[in-house]
């Protein structure tokens, strides 16, 4: 693979001097044509001609006769070099073309061969010295002599072989570099090929949260922006409609940025009983979203409640996994139908060919395509790590096999039945439990509707008369000068700070006592887990509240994600954290 690319590169060189040279020798022809009439030099006319018919047969020479075609441009350019050389000394190109020899022997057949054609041009050098010296060149008066000539012709030699050194070592060693790179990846085998894409694509789950923090830190700017625009626009309804769309718009990239964010995450499963039917209801706007426009989508819930112990956020990701095999397998569109329903274990059992005489209950989440099904023979190995029928770059092969730990996670099992040209039936088992949800929605994972919903009328929001200190802790200028504005426009002090230093020297130097801290997470230096630490160390009854735009995977690893916090998400109002914030301070006062 490797040396065919160097290869590659040879001949896309060797067919640009080719038709270089062949523009440069109809030029040359050209002039010697003009030249000979004038001055009757007929044998330069004849060379002139020879030269032109050789570089045009070698020009249409195919590139599969790589070795013939650069060997005879290489013997070409020296004869021209030669020739011209030999007639009229430095007072034409001849040494140049000369000179150029070993450079192109280095690039189209590496260095060894390189240094056999320098020293071939050395000892054309020689000639030409020793020819000088004997007085046998026919060159003008004023051309160099033969010390001269060894001067020049030493250093020309010197740079030229420097040059084609170089020349040479960098191709071998791009040559070697490419060639160990193919030996290792054969070597490795293919396991380790695909453990290889699959931390590309753990490094892509990181990469989207970071963008994703970047994304809701300009959303909370546009946001709030445009919240205050549309404050001072109540008497231009045409304005405010403007800005209402443009609001709209940011909720819906809201969405976005939140569903970019389910497929990054990666955390400690939190296996608890929740609603099956609830879940598959919540994370519809993202199969939806996921399927596009030549898709559709059911879902059949089951009268009867649908509880299982199952951490939430896995069985999204094992909703949106299916949901994707689905969409890969109709390529043309199709049909997605998810639904749930109550089997006993005997039932269960009978579709396993298995026996069981137990009384308890199971809750089948079927998900059924149309598409174009999966043969026998791989149905055995959908489950297995990196197994996977699409072409490579379309596929990580670890979709279902996360999908079958799932389900082992749950004391559940899956189920496939398909067949090919009418379409596959996964089939997931979860045992059902007897216990109420202890939430109805799996919050930390689900977006909110990708389709905006109307906006609410503007609440008129409750003045502070305490003149409580609240100190603002942000290092996005922009979002700083929003909050403060908003806040300090409800009779609050506040006071700004662009990171974590600067707000502990408010603390330090005591003469305000702050109510109440509001920080991003995530700063240069320290974070605001770090600051809150330091400024509850110097004021005990200091309230903070804690902004982020980051995924709950980076607040869970720098130890924020914790019961008692109160955390606000970017994108957010300036409403929403002052109802924040008087709700604490409320509580404080109490």
């Amino acid at each position: 693979m490797s040396i065919k690319i160097v290869d590659l590169w040879r001949s896309q060189i060797l067919t640009i001097i080719t038709w270089s040279v062949l523009g440069l020798g109809s030029i040359a022809t050209v002039v010697g044509a003009v030249a000979a009439f004038r001055n009757s030099e007929w044998g330069i006319l004849l060379f002139d001609l020879v030269s032109f018919c050789l570089i045009l047969g070698i020009t249409l020479v195919p590139s599969r006769f790589f070795r013939i075609k650069a060997s005879a441009i290489i013997l070409l350019i020296y004869a021209v070099g030669f020739y011209f050389t030999y007639r009229f000394g430095t007072d034409a190109s001849g040494p140049f073309w000369l000179f150029i020899v070993p450079m192109l022997t280095a690039v189209f057949f590496g260095t060894k061969r390189a240094i056999w054609a320098l020293l071939a041009i050395i000892s054309t050098m020689l000639l030409f010295f020793v020819l000088l010296h004997q007085g046998s060149l026919l060159w003008n008066d004023w051309q160099v002599d033969a010390p001269r000539w060894a001067v020049i012709s030493s250093i020309l030699v010197l740079l030229t072989g420097l040059l084609t050194i170089s020349i040479g070592l960098l191709l071998t060693n791009v040559e070697r570099a490419h060639l160990e790179q193919e030996t290792a990846l054969l070597s490795n085998g293919y396991l380790e090929e695909r453990l290889r894409h699959s931390q590309k694509m753990e490094a892509v789950g990181r990469l989207a949260s970071g963008i994703s923090h970047e994304f809701n830190n300009l959303l909370t700017i546009i946001d709030g922006f445009s919240n205050f625009a549309l404050n001072g626009v109540k008497d231009r309804p045409e304005v405010a409609e403007d800005l209402d769309e443009v609001i709209k718009a940011t909720q819906k990239a809201k969405a976005l940025t939140a569903q970019l964010l389910s497929f990054s995450r990666k955390h400690p499963a939190s296996p608890q009983v929740i609603d099956i039917n609830t879940s598959v209801l919540d994370t519809t706007p993202i199969i939806n979203n996921l399927l596009g426009d030549t898709f559709s989508f059911i879902f059949t819930a089951s009268d009867e409640p649908c509880f299982s112990h199952i951490d939430p956020d896995s069985l999204v990701q094992l909703l949106i996994n299916v949901a994707t095999n689905s969409k890969d397998a109709m390529a043309a569109g199709g049909k997605l139908h998810i639904s749930t329903e109550h089997l006993r274990a005997t039932e269960v059992a009978a579709a396993r060919n298995e026996t069981n005489e137990d009384d308890s209950s199971y809750i089948l989440l079927s998900i059924k395509d149309n598409g174009a099904g999966i043969n026998a023979e791989n149905i055995e190995k959908i489950f297995e790590p990196f197994f996977t029928t699409k072409e490579n770059g379309k596929g990580t092969g670890i979709g279902l096999s996360t999908c079958w730990a799932i389900m082992q996670d749950a004391n559940g099992f899956i189920n496939v039945k398909s067949e090919v040209g009418v379409g596959t039936n996964i089939e997931l088992y979860f045992p059902l439990s007897k216990e109420s949800p202890t939430i109805s929605v799996s919050k930390p994972l689900l977006p909110e509707p990708t389709e905006p919903t109307e906006l609410p009328e503007p609440t008129e929001l409750p003045e502070n008369t305490a003149k409580e200190n609240i100190l603002i802790t942000e290092d996005e200028e922009k979002i700083l000068s929003i909050l403060s504005t908003a806040i300090r426009s409800k009779g609050y002090n506040v006071y700004n700070a662009s990171n974590a230093e600067e707000a502990l020297e408010i603390f330090r130097e005591a003469k305000v006592h702050i109510d109440l801290l509001v920080t991003d997470i995530m700063m240069p230096g320290l974070n605001g887990k770090e600051l809150a630490n330091h400024a509850v160390n110097i004021n005990p009854n200091l309230k903070v509240i804690y902004i982020s735009g980051y995924s709950d995977n980076a607040l869970f690893k720098e130890g924020i994600i914790a019961p008692d916090i109160v955390l606000l998400r970017k994108p957010f109002l300036p409403e929403k954290l002052i109802n924040e914030i008087r709700k604490i301070l409320d509580q404080h006062s109490d």
